[in-house]
C-alpha cells in the first residue's frame, strides 16, 4: 500500500535501520519509489555489511537488535540499485549525513537528486570537489 501511495504522490521511502529487529529481510523493493536506502545510523550502527566498520555483530551491541539479513549488501547482491544516505537521528546530531548532488536548492531538485540515486552518506564534512569550489567561492 506504500508504495501505491508513493507511487500516485510522486514521492519516496528509504529502508531504514535495516540491519536490526526494525529492518528488512530484502524480499522486495521498488526502485521507483525507493531509491535509496540509509546505510549508517547514528544512534544505532552501519547496515553496510557483517566486516564494515561500525556494524554490529551481535544483538547486544545494538540498540535496535541485530538482523544480518537486513544488511545492504544483500540487497545489493540482489541487484537492487540503491543510493545511499545517513542520519544523525535523535541523540546524535551532526555525526552523520545524507547528501544530496542536486541542480540547485530546491526541494523539488533535492527530491529528483534522491530518485535519481544521486547521493551518498558520510560521517563526515565531505564535500565533493566542485562543491568545496563553489562552497569558498561563495558560488
Amino acid at each position: 500500500m506504500l508504495y501505491d501511495y508513493l507511487s500516485e504522490l510522486g514521492g519516496i521511502c528509504a529502508a531504514h535501520t535495516t540491519g536490526t529487529d526494525q529492518g528488512t529481510d530484502w524480499r522486495d523493493n521498488n526502485p521507483k519509489v525507493e531509491p535509496i536506502v540509509e546505510i549508517y545510523q547514528g544512534i544505532r550502527s552501519s547496515y553496510e555489511h557483517l566486516g564494515a566498520p561500525r556494524v554490529a555483530r551481535r544483538a547486544d551491541e545494538s540498540v535496535s537488535g541485530f538482523e544480518p539479513a537486513g544488511m545492504v549488501w544483500n540487497a545489493l547482491g540482489l541487484q537492487y540499485r540503491l543510493g545511499f544516505q545517513a542520519s544523525s537521528d535523535h541523540v546524535s546530531t551532526h555525526i552523520s549525513y545524507a547528501v544530496a548532488l542536486a541542480e540547485n536548492h530546491t526541494r523539488a531538485a533535492i527530491l529528483d537528486a534522491f530518485k535519481r540515486r544521486h547521493c551518498y552518506a558520510a560521517t563526515d564534512n565531505i564535500l565533493p570537489r566542485r562543491a568545496q569550489r563553489r562552497a569558498h567561492d561563495g558560488r
